[in-house]
Parts: structure tokens; C-alpha cells; sequence
């Protein structure tokens, strides 16, 4: 039998356990909670004038590496949680990294996109001569950016799969136990599909069934 590679053992084992009967909800209010707080460091409330370069400019940078630390973690989380499939558990890490760094890099993207028409609309609907605090500096500052939070989502994901595969090693005996947890969970979950999809077909070959008989009755009727 093909080895499962546990992408998950991390956040399964710092989870308390009374935190793991409501996962599902203590992820969410806790994004929630983390993600606001982010804004109000980071938010558009704060913006004020930079310079390439300047110390204001390297605070915003930073929050755009934070950013990716935090989405890249807060995607590692939903994973754990809501993904019932457990396709990262046979795709394994490397299909983790690209896809947690595929998807921050996406969220980069639309965030520039989004400081773009702030610019737009503000330069639009300011009467001239007006002072104005711009998302957007020039086309590098947008690289650096996506750049800043696309590297740190990155190295996050390295981290992460890099403790897994330290701890497998220093600790095998506790790995090989979660392991077989994600199997019986992954087990779970097929036989779960598999009697859902047996259910479907047998409620379509009875709509069939009954489909036929009216149709062969119909003709019966038909030819008399």
C-alpha cells in the first residue's frame, strides 16, 4: 500500500482537543478575529504619503509579507478542517506548496488589482489640485508586492512541510499513529461517498423503471 504523506500532523497536534470538536467554528471566528486585526494595523484607515524606499513604504512592504504568512497559515488550516477529501495526504507536499502559493499569489494579484481602481475611482471623483494618498506608487512597487506576499506564503509552506518531515523523522512512532488516523478519516470519508452514490443511482434506476413500465403500458394502451 502506497505510504499516505500526513501534510496535517501540525495542526492536528497543537489543536487542543476541546478546540477540535468545533473546529469548524473556532477557524472561522479566529480568521475572523486575525484578519480584522490585521486590517486595523493595515487598513486603508492607515495609509498616508510614501517615498520607494522609505520607512513607510517598508512598513506597508512588511504588511504584504505578514499578509502572506497569515493567508498561507489560514489556508493550511482550512485544508486540515474542511477538506474531507484529503487530497493533499496522497498528492503530497509538493502539491501543497504549489497550490497554497498558487492561490496567494491570486490573492496578491486581486488585492493590486483592487488598490489600481481605489486609484482610479479616487482620481476620478477628486476635484483637481487635490492632495491625493495613492495605493499604488509605480509598477515596481506593485511587483515588489505580489512579490512580498507570494515569497512569504512560500517559505510559510516550507516550514510547515519541512516540520512534518523532521518530526517524522524524530518522532516516528507518534507520526506513524497519525497517520493511520488520516487513513481511517480518509476511509471514512469514501465509505461515506460510496454509499451516498448508491443511493443516488438506485433512486435513478427506479425513476427509470418507472419511466419504462409507464411507457410500456402507454403503447399496450396505444395499440388496443
Amino acid at each position: 500500500m502506497q505510504k499516505i504523506d500526513n501534510q496535517f500532523s501540525l495542526g492536528s497536534s497543537l489543536m487542543p482537543f476541546f478546540l477540535r470538536q468545533y473546529e469548524k467554528i473556532t477557524l472561522v471566528c479566529v480568521s475572523v478575529i486575525v484578519w480584522y486585526s490585521f486590517y486595523e494595523i493595515w487598513g486603508l484607515h492607515h495609509w498616508t504619503k510614501v517615498i520607494l524606499f522609505d520607512n513607510g513604504w517598508w512598513l506597508d512592504t512588511l504588511g504584504h509579507f505578514i499578509a502572506g504568512i497569515l493567508g498561507a497559515i489560514n489556508l493550511l488550516c482550512m485544508y486540515q478542517v474542511f477538506d474531507s477529501k484529503r487530497i493533499f495526504c496522497f498528492a503530497g507536499s509538493g502539491h501543497l506548496v504549489t497550490t497554497i502559493t498558487g492561490k496567494m499569489l491570486f490573492f496578491a494579484f486581486v488585492w493590486e488589482v483592487g488598490e489600481m481602481l481605489y486609484d482610479m475611482q479616487i482620481e476620478a471623483s477628486a476635484p483637481n489640485g487635490t492632495y491625493l494618498i495613492r495605493a499604488q506608487l509605480n509598477s515596481l512597487d506593485t511587483v515588489l508586492d505580489i512579490g512580498a506576499t507570494w515569497s512569504a506564503a512560500f517559505f510559510t509552506s516550507l516550514v510547515y512541510v519541512g516540520y512534518n518531515a523532521l518530526r517524522e523523522k524524530v518522532y516516528p512512532d507518534e507520526y506513524k499513529k497519525e497517520e493511520l488516523k488520516e487513513f481511517f478519516r480518509m476511509a471514512s470519508y469514501i465509505a461515506e461517498k460510496t454509499a451516498a452514490y448508491r443511493k443516488e443511482h438506485r433512486k435513478v434506476l427506479r425513476m427509470w423503471f418507472r419511466k419504462a413500465l409507464k411507457k410500456h403500458f402507454a403503447e399496450k394502451e396505444k395499440n388496443r
